[in-house]
């Protein structure tokens, strides 16, 4: 059995236990409603699921890089000067504060019917920006994570979405380079 067959499966599987958890009886038996421990096992189960759904359709033909870092570390930037956008109405914003809420998904409209569609049920909202004309992002995705200087959110994008990336990019702010939310 080939890897993605033993991930397919894995997923299907796992979808049946979750369904399984929803049913009334079962949810007040493991008290899924009430005990918070049991609440955080489930939530943790419906993340590793819909991470292996969206492994699963996944479109290989595209490279994901994902940048990821506080805010004022640079993703934008970097973003920015590899798509030669900076003076152009598509140029992300960057400031010393936090700019976005959001993690942007960006690449040419050619790819548009293959980018991959992140699940709904993640911590942090996705959407997708397309109107690029860039060889760069010929079969390439760039996903701008918002920048955080809270632990919870950081974790939260590297648990729903940078499993996903074929490579990931961590910026650091150079005026406080090892904080907290590194270690974290």
């Amino acid at each position: 059995m080939k890897t993605d067959d033993i991930t397919q499966k894995l997923g299907v599987t796992l979808k049946e236990f979750l369904g399984f958890l929803k049913k009334e009886l079962h949810k007040k038996v493991l008290e899924l409603d009430t005990n918070i421990k049991s609440k955080d096992y489930f939530e943790e189960l419906t993340r590793v699921s819909n991470s292996l759904e969206q492994y699963v359709q996944k479109d290989v033909s595209l490279f994901y890089v994902g940048f990821l870092g506080s805010y004022s570390s640079g993703k934008s930037s970097t973003i920015n000067s590899l798509l030669q956008l900076w003076d152009t109405d598509k140029a992300r914003i960057v400031s010393n504060n936090p700019t976005d809420t959001s993690i942007t998904l960006i690449t040419n409209q050619n790819n548009v019917n293959n980018v991959f569609t992140f699940a709904k049920e993640g911590a942090i909202p996705i959407r997708t920006y397309t109107n690029f004309d860039s060889p760069l992002l010929e079969n390439i995705v760039l996903m701008d994570t918002p920048g955080s200087g809270d632990p919870n959110i950081i974790e939260s994008i590297v648990r729903d979405s940078l499993p996903l990336c074929d490579l990931i990019i961590y910026t650091l702010n150079a005026t406080a380079p090892f904080t907290d939310v590194i270690g974290k």
